[in-house]
């Protein structure tokens, strides 16, 4: 066999798919199944099965193109019957990916649902083989639609549990094996050594920011070694093993009574699933978004992920005009659940992350006023080991007023020392263990030490933060009082506290794009909640958008007050945020001055011990 053949009808088919794509939709394409055709001949004369395999994938686009579905479909089964074994992690994905897409036009939702088991199973077998998280996420970029249209299959044949079980595998699955094991596991030899280096390459890059230079090549060489640690973490604690199955009974027994769940899942641009659940009941709806209705919530999510102080005010009451979309209306069932409920577990997909849920009012009233909020990443993380019930009432609280950062031009935060001091002193009069860093003690050798010796059951930093919205949402970072403590280091931290306060500027915002990517597939789990969620956190509260510090410290002492009552941390936050709504003057009370902490929690609430403030 001529060696060159092969590449060259590699390249030809390469060609094809670039005309295919670049011409417009209307148009018709009998001159390219022309070429398919010839291409797709020669390709079975060379006899080389995955060139065979993709000819058949070019000739079974064209026909998709030309409504001609039933023919497209052939084509894809005849490669996968070329194939066999061959290509299982790419090529067989892809064609599998495709046949969804006919059988969906063709509206035969069994056979599509089939289709669908088919190809995601695959997907889950190789889809943990890979470390770096954005390839995680790139890596469901092209079968993504095997999951959101096997949704669609699902509900079409009235199988409700069937379609939140394959929604669950793409919506944030990697923090539920976060969930179960937390960042210790097995600590191997490698792993220890691995450690260490990574120690050293952030002493190097401090020493190299200290003296005014951002040091390109020891951040890269970094972000290599931090693949490095995931594989060999992933090969110590196997995250597929440790991933729950879907389990629709024990989420619904994981609720308390007082609690409902309200879970969003967007099929595509055009259509949003909504369920709602208790301990007893489910319901859900599928609804229609025109294009006007989804440009403006990507415009008003990405307005609040680049908010800043000057921003308008008013800006977060506009969320109002999305009540149609994020609340159930005109859906009796769906309300009387949430109706019944006083704590609300929200999950929301993809763009939603960047809502304020808090500022939303379905009746009049505040959601904050009447449901207290957390958010899921997704239903199967309720399963994993909550925070407890214990009373939490020692503390480690991190207050940074002034800043000597190299290449970093912070402002004074004049309030958040004294945000600490207030907040140490409650915790000191109610008999608790309460120790402060405050200042030009606020430094990562510092609190590594107090973290190890203490071991606090809460942490609480106010200080600078900076949500980085690039390719690179792990290095978010914390500023301390003269370094940066990046989200690549947290999981490293000795963490033992199960709930983390970050009283930082839009510290709880995460990526929602990326690499090219208008969306993240996948929805996985970026920015600093991820990365203390991977050092084994079980509950974060931090900000959406910029915070103003008079209420932030109004509300961060109050809600430490509500958990020294013993109130669970959802009870506590929304009892904090009511009391200053229910003290501030008229104009302070505007959703902008409060509706910016948001809880992130794995596992099961603990159950409610007091009467809520």
């Amino acid at each position: 066999m001529n060696l060159n053949a092969p590449v060259q009808l590699a390249r030809e088919l390469e060609r094809l798919a670039l005309e295919h794509r670049r011409r417009p939709d209307d148009q018709p394409r009998q001159d390219l199944l022309g070429k398919a055709n010839e291409i797709l001949n020669r390709a079975d004369a060379l006899g080389v099965p995955d060139i065979i395999a993709v000819a058949h994938l070019r000739t079974a686009s064209l026909l998709q193109a030309e409504a001609r579905f039933d023919e497209a479909i052939e084509q894809v089964d005849q490669a996968l019957v070329v194939l066999r074994s061959l290509r299982k992690d790419d090529l067989q994905v892809s064609l599998l990916a495709l046949r969804t897409e006919c059988l969906a036009a063709l509206g035969d939702w069994p056979r599509l649902l089939e289709t669908a088991h088919q190809g995601i199973d695959l997907v889950e077998q190789y889809r943990y083989n890979i470390s770096a998280p954005y390839l995680k996420a790139a890596f469901l970029r092209s079968s993504i639609r095997l999951y959101s249209l096997g949704v669609q299959a699902a509900l079409q044949v009235d199988r409700l549990e069937e379609a939140l079980r394959i929604a669950e595998l793409s919506k944030c699955r990697g923090i539920s094996a976060t969930g179960q094991t937390g960042s210790q596991g097995n600590v191997t030899e490698d792993l220890q050594k691995l450690h260490t280096r990574f120690a050293e390459l952030d002493e190097k890059i401090e020493r190299a920011r200290q003296r005014g230079m951002e040091p390109a090549t020891l951040l890269n060489e970094r972000r290599a070694l931090w693949d490095l640690l995931e594989i060999e973490r992933n090969r110590s604690l196997n995250p597929h093993r440790h991933i729950p199955a879907f389990n629709l009974s024990a989420i619904q027994t994981a609720l308390q009574p007082e609690q409902a769940c309200l879970y969003y899942y967007w099929l595509s641009h055009e259509q949003l699933l909504r369920v709602v659940l208790n301990r007893k009941d489910i319901a859900h709806d599928l609804i229609e978004v025109s294009p006007d209705e989804r440009e403006a919530l990507a415009r008003y999510a990405a307005d609040l992920q680049s908010m800043a102080d000057a921003s308008p005010k008013t800006l977060i009451e506009t969320i109002q005009s999305f009540l149609p979309l994020l609340w159930p209306r005109g859906q009796p069932r769906m309300l009387a659940i949430l109706k019944n409920a006083r704590r609300l577990v929200l999950s929301p997909h993809r763009l939603l992350h960047a809502i304020p849920f808090a500022a939303l009012k379905p009746d009049g009233e505040y959601l904050i006023r009447t449901h207290a909020l957390r958010v899921t990443p997704n239903l199967t993380a309720l399963l994993a080991p909550g925070p407890g019930d214990s009373r939490r009432t020692s503390l480690l609280g991190v207050g940074v007023s002034d800043y000597t950062v190299p290449g970093a031009d912070l402002p004074p935060l004049p309030d958040a020392s004294d945000e600490i001091t207030a907040i140490i002193s409650t915790y000191r009069d109610a008999g608790g263990r309460a120790e402060p860093l405050i200042d030009s003690q606020a430094t990562r050798q510092n609190l590594e030490q107090q973290l190890r010796q203490h071991r606090p059951a809460i942490l609480h930093l106010a200080c600078h933060g900076a949500n980085i919205e690039s390719d690179t949402p792990l290095e978010s970072r914390l500023y301390l009082a003269r370094e940066t403590l990046e989200g690549l280091d947290i999981p490293f931290l000795p963490l033992q506290a199960s709930l983390v306060i970050l009283s930082a500027c839009s510290s709880g915002q995460r990526a929602i794009a990326g690499r090219g990517m208008a969306e993240l597939p996948g929805d996985d789990l970026f920015g600093l909640p991820a990365a203390f969620l991977t050092g084994g956190v079980r509950e974060i509260i931090a900000s959406l958008y910029p915070i103003e510090s008079k209420p932030a410290r109004f509300i961060c002492q109050r809600l430490h007050q509500h958990l020294l009552e013993g109130q669970p941390t959802d009870l506590a936050l929304q009892a904090a945020i009511c009391d200053y709504i229910e003290q501030a003057r008229v104009l302070k009370r505007r959703p902008y001055y409060w509706a910016f902490f948001y809880l992130t929690a794995l596992g099961p609430s603990p159950a409610q011990t007091v009467i809520p403030h």
